[in-house]
């Protein structure tokens, strides 16, 4: 059959791959599984989760959670809360924009804890517009990683900048509109014609800002952004 043969490719690609030598060692050290929100599921996680644990794959969370180090939990406990209370503002397509991300310590079947960046995002939603499922990786720090006090952060791929959560500059609602246009290309022209204000309206608020983000520029306000 001529139609089966032209889809040959999809069904077996590897005569197109390139030609590579195996290099172990540049494999991430990280697991990705499958979370059902609802359910404490795990209905899918990756093989590699047995080799960097040492422990079978689990089928639910709490099975993960007990081996969470003791000084963590609280930690852990104040970022879902924080990301409940996030996501449930969200509805339908808007909880795929953002991934979610924070670290903490899990007891690995081998005796020793390892620090795991964990992060997540929207799989599938539901009905009612809420998350679902979703897609998590863990991934493995160095063993002298120390998790920095901006470890916690909700990334808004949109906008490619964190969701101010904190708004630790006491920013309004307009100035951070302003930084979103900025970080767009926009001039203050393009930005004033964009929100029926004057230009001088809109360089005033941009000063603002970075006399509030003690920043000279918005390059570097941008770069502080990233880390907040």
């Amino acid at each position: 059959n001529m139609i089966d043969k032209e889809w040959d490719f999809w069904v077996d690609h590897t005569p197109m791959l390139e030609d590579r030598k195996e290099a172990p060692h540049r494999i991430p050290q990280r697991y990705y599984f499958i979370f059902n929100v609802y359910s404490n599921d795990i209905e899918y996680i990756s093989q590699s989760y047995l080799n960097i644990t040492g422990y079978n794959l689990p089928k639910s969370m709490y099975e993960i959670i007990p081996r969470i180090h003791p000084e963590d939990i609280d930690y852990c406990i104040t970022c879902e809360k924080k990301i409940i209370h996030f996501l449930n503002e969200l509805y339908f397509e808007d909880n795929f924009r953002f991934t979610i991300m924070y670290s903490f310590r899990i007891l690995t079947n081998y005796g020793h804890y390892i620090v795991i960046k964990q992060y997540y995002q929207a799989l599938e939603v539901d009905c009612k517009g809420f998350m679902s499922k979703s897609l998590v990786y863990h991934e493995v720090m160095p063993d002298d990683y120390v998790r920095p006090k901006n470890d916690f952060v909700i990334m808004d791929l949109l906008k490619n900048r964190p969701v101010v959560t904190n708004n630790l500059y006491n920013l309004s609602k307009r100035e951070l509109e302003i930084i979103d246009f900025v970080i767009e290309g926009l001039s203050t022209k393009e930005i004033s014609e964009k929100m029926f204000l004057s230009e001088h309206t809109i360089r005033t608020h941009r000063k603002n800002i970075l006399n509030k983000t003690n920043t000279n520029r918005f390059i570097e306000l941008i770069n502080k952004l990233k880390k907040t």
